[in-house]
Order: C-alpha cells, then structure tokens, then sequence
C-alpha cells in the first residue's frame, strides 16, 4: 500500500475516532508523522476526493478528506481550489 493511502487511512480512523473533531493539532502532527511531508498529505487528499467523487455519501470519506483539509490549512498551506470539499460535509 502506497503511504499516500495510509495516510488518508489513517486520516479516517482519526476523524471517527470520536463524536467530536478531533483536536487539530494533535491531527496534524499525527498526519505528519505518517505522510513524512506535505507532498504525501496533499496526495492522500486527491485520493480522498477520488473516492468522494465515486461515493458521495460515504461519511468516512467526507470526514476524512474534511479532516485533511484541515489539517494542510492548519500548517499554513491552503488546498488548491481542486483540492477543497465541494460537498456538505456534517
């Protein structure tokens, strides 16, 4: 398995983890640590909005991607506009 889909893996179990967000920081460095850079983390993201792309409504997804999305602001680099969620996401 390549380390873009760990990441994006990993990504999921982090945001269903709990009901709540989790903590954005902690995210980030966990996401990290896993990707090795950032190049790694924005390619899990493609994945992730492949994926959203074929199933719309898979929860998992959209919360991972969301989660990502987050986590690549958070250390001050915006997704690209393909980059950013164009579904509601809860």
């Amino acid at each position: 398995m390549e380390r873009a889909q760990i990441v994006l893996d990993r990504s999921r179990a982090l945001a269903a983890a709990t009901a709540r967000p989790p903590d954005i920081t902690e995210a980030a460095v966990d996401l990290l640590q896993a990707a090795g850079d950032d190049t790694t983390l924005r390619h899990a993201l493609r994945i992730g909005r492949t994926r959203l792309r074929r199933d719309p409504a898979d929860p998992a997804v959209q919360h991972a991607v969301h989660l990502l999305e987050s986590v690549i602001t958070f250390l001050g680099q915006k997704p690209s506009q393909h980059e950013l969620t164009t579904t509601a996401s809860s």
